[in-house]
């Protein structure tokens, strides 16, 4: 719901510019980063939450510092903010930060197909990620975990990560979620041929995401949007697959009438 959450942001930001809240500027800004971040302007997200981290070390805020940290090493491969942020984790005593931070390093080993740095991440994240039971990052957290399988060619493995990632993501109504999940999923089909699940699976992602740039107000940033990896990767799928489909019944049609009765067609 870009729309309203760029609604909010305004409204909050004019708030604090009547009182002296110095925390709350950084959690604000760690927000309009996130915003940024979430419609593909990952550059302008990155020095938003870089800004965020540097307010907070000279406030001596932790806490905040952290949470800006994680949005840092989330969108970009940057070892030092890791350690800082992981050294903050342990004062802090919070190990499921620590894990957010390690499947930060596992997506961006996705992001470049180092399959060996991807295996032994997959060693470290999957047992405390398999190990929850329920958090809100959880369906992200799995999604990572099968796109890293898929990666280095274990898809069995993948396949019930997708799901279960696909029904949280449907329960707690978490929309990017849900469509990475149909998506990987739609990826899984093609590889098995099942033409018609897959294209099912890629078309119920599409309207979804076609909901998602209908709530952004400005012109420019639903081009943005489009342009993000999750959709141009979920464009290509259905391209594909309306070829194949399309193919495949252009060879039903040229078949005589009792071949394609005993072919089951």
């Amino acid at each position: 719901r870009f729309g309203q959450a760029a609604e909010q942001q305004q409204q909050a930001e004019r708030l604090l510019s009547a009182i002296d809240d110095r925390e709350e500027e950084i959690r604000l800004q760690v927000n309009a980063a996130s915003l940024k971040a979430a419609i593909g302007y990952t550059a302008a997200a990155l020095d938003l939450a870089r800004a965020a981290v540097a307010l907070a070390d000279n406030l001596n805020c932790k806490p905040e510092k952290l949470n800006a940290l994680l949005l840092v090493t989330r969108l970009a491969d940057d070892p030092a903010a890791s350690d800082d942020a992981h050294s903050l984790a342990h004062q802090l005593d919070l190990p499921r930060e620590h894990l957010l931070l390690d499947t930060n390093r596992l997506e961006h080993l996705i992001g470049v197909g180092n399959r060996e740095g991807i295996a032994i991440a997959l060693g470290e994240v999957a047992p405390p990620v398999l190990a929850l039971e329920s958090d809100l990052e959880l369906p992200r957290l799995l999604l990572a975990l099968a796109q890293g399988y898929d990666l280095i060619g274990r898809t069995d493995d993948a396949r019930p990560l997708v799901q279960r990632a696909l029904s949280l993501a449907e329960s707690s109504g978490l929309v990017p979620e849900k469509v990475l999940s149909l998506t990987v999923r739609c990826g899984h089909l093609i590889t098995n041929h099942a033409w018609e699940e897959a294209f099912a699976a890629g078309r119920q992602a599409l309207a979804l995401l076609k909901e998602m740039t209908e709530s952004i107000p400005d012109p420019a940033d639903r081009t943005r949007f489009q342009q993000t990896p999750v959709v141009q990767t979920l464009v290509t799928r259905i391209k594909s697959l309306q070829a194949r489909i399309g193919q495949k019944k252009g060879q039903e049609s040229s078949l005589p009438r009792r071949t394609r009765e005993s072919s089951g067609y």
